[in-house]
């Protein structure tokens, strides 16, 4: 799960453009289905516990995490952006963002987790740690 997690840091289209065939989304879905609300608030809650020894977590892209919470079937992280990232952000962030749900959609421990109804709030702050923007990735985020 925290890979897929990590995967994350409304470009839905048709899904077989997303990686996956009509009958896998129904199995993905069918799956989801069968987790109960608290059995995924539980695993979330042993996950961040867990994370929260690591923070700050450096990613692949330059970018730490700071900061993990959960609340009910929501993650929430709290990324601050590297220096060079954090000028002329908006544009190169924005679409950052979309190809990164379009990732996330086509994980399938990932896309599991949205279809139980997870949700991924990111809050990006710049280098000096001023706030930026939040970033939602919900199912709905990979539904064309």
């Amino acid at each position: 799960m925290a890979v897929a997690i990590f995967i994350v840091l409304d470009r839905p289209d048709d899904p077989k453009m997303l990686g996956f065939t009509l009958a896998e989304i129904d199995q993905l879905r069918d799956d989801a289905g069968r987790i109960s609300p608290e059995e995924l608030q539980n695993e979330l809650q042993r996950w961040a516990a867990e994370m929260q020894t690591q923070l700050p977590v450096d990613l692949p892209t330059d970018r730490e995490i700071l900061a993990l919470e959960i609340y009910d079937l929501t993650v929430e992280a709290r990324i601050r952006l590297s220096v060079q990232e954090s000028y002329g952000i908006s544009q190169a962030l924005a679409q950052d963002l979309r190809e990164s749900d379009a990732d996330a959609c086509r994980n399938e421990t990932m896309r599991r987790l949205l279809e139980a109804g997870v949700e991924v709030v990111m809050a990006f702050e710049d280098h000096d740690g001023d706030f930026i923007r939040n970033h939602l990735l919900r199912k709905a985020s990979c539904r064309g």
